[in-house]
């Protein structure tokens, strides 16, 4: 699979997604790159919640990186790791927010489960 076509496709914006990846599958096919047409034709269309944390490691990649070592950092147990954890994670949590919003989408529950997934 061409990772670049995935990257393309997980980028657009969540009502986007299926048309243009039937689009790029069609495209392949008519070039003759049957194999790389299956491929992206059988790419799924995320969920919200799944499609809302890819963006914010796409968009928001300092806070990312700031929440990865921080859980780690909580799992070893190391002083202070918990409030740097929490910060990143009300910071990404805010980002949601906004592109859901911006999406003109509910943010409640989607939310919950963007939080979740980044716990």
């Amino acid at each position: 699979m061409a990772d670049a076509e995935a990257e393309w496709l997980y980028g657009l914006p969540l009502d986007e997604f299926t048309a243009a990846r039937d689009a790029r599958a069609r495209e392949l096919r008519q070039g003759g790159q049957r194999e790389k047409a299956a491929e992206v034709a059988a790419l799924g269309k995320p969920v919200l919640a799944a499609w809302v944390v890819n963006m914010l490691a796409r968009d928001e990649r300092a806070d990312v990186r700031e929440l990865v070592p921080a859980a780690g950092a909580i799992r070893t147990g190391k002083a202070g790791a918990d409030t740097a954890f929490r910060e990143a994670l009300d910071r990404l949590t805010a980002a949601a927010r906004r592109l859901l919003e911006a999406e003109g989408r509910s943010a409640d529950a989607t939310l919950q489960q963007v939080a979740g997934t980044l716990r």
